[in-house]
């Protein structure tokens, strides 16, 4: 499950829109809200790009995806 606070949090403070992060994922906006808030789950190439564009070391990362 992904810890949605933190990473809604994350996305905040990166100052990317949602918009684009699901451009980049390649899914739909909609797809990428039911991802976050735990409806669908995030594929390992998609939590990798997802990574890069907020900046996420591999702490983070643990604390977003494996709360």
């Amino acid at each position: 499950m992904v810890n949605t606070q933190l990473l809604e949090q994350k996305i905040i403070d990166s100052g990317v829109t949602k918009a684009f992060i699901a451009k980049k994922l390649d899914i739909s906006p909609s797809g990428l809200w039911k991802k976050i808030h735990n409806k669908s789950s995030f594929r390992l190439p998609e939590v990798n790009t997802l990574c890069d564009i907020l900046r996420v070391g591999n702490d983070e990362r643990c604390s977003i995806f494996l709360p």
